[in-house]
């Protein structure tokens, strides 16, 4: 089972390459407490940024701005 601490340790491995979307993991991570299925999912993610390039500032701000507004209760 995969660790916040793990996951954090994974996203450092990235920063370099994938500046953008190792930052918006670390925010969502971090906005809230990350279920299991966060932590597997940010670690598939890293290991996906093996192939795929960086997002863009601005790709990163819609993504995150999306995330944020699909999975934030109306009540926060």
């Amino acid at each position: 089972m995969i660790s916040l601490v793990d996951c954090i340790r994974l996203l450092d491995t990235k920063k370099q390459t994938h500046p953008h979307l190792t930052d918006m993991w670390t925010r969502y991570l971090f906005q809230k407490k990350p279920t299991h299925h966060d932590l597997k999912m940010c670690s598939q993610a890293v290991k996906h940024m093996e192939h795929l390039p960086d997002v863009t500032p601005k790709q990163a701000f819609i993504i995150y701005s999306m995330m944020s507004f699909l999975f934030t209760s109306p009540n926060q």
